[in-house]
């Protein structure tokens, strides 16, 4: 699915909607951000996102039967273009495995 425009009048503004669901007990886990609450992480995600091109990445990944395996989902809306992500434990690209680091731990504090 191709990045498409947010209509947010300021290409700064970081919305992510995080949710990993699956593993062995199949529990749910999730956070959100977003920059102009004054939300504490928003600066670490925008670190983790600038090391990303988001716009090469695949929107999902193919799924998988595999027991215990993590499922991500990740809706981004990031300079002024939304990025609506899928991917399994073993499709996930490197380069967003220290987000999704961040946003699991997140996701575990709350």
């Amino acid at each position: 699915m191709p990045a498409v425009t947010d209509g947010a009048q300021s290409g700064q503004r970081l919305q992510l909607t995080f949710r990993r669901t699956g593993g062995f007990a199949g529990t749910t886990m999730s956070t959100e951000i977003d920059s102009e609450s004054g939300d504490a992480d928003a600066e670490a995600v925008r670190a983790a996102l600038n090391d990303v091109d988001l716009d090469a990445l695949p929107a999902a990944s193919a799924p998988t039967r595999t027991a215990d395996v993590f499922t991500y989902q990740m809706d981004i809306t990031w300079r002024n273009r939304r990025h609506v992500l899928v991917y399994s434990d073993q499709a996930l690209p490197d380069a967003l495995r220290p987000l999704v680091r961040l946003l699991t731990a997140r996701a575990k504090r709350r």
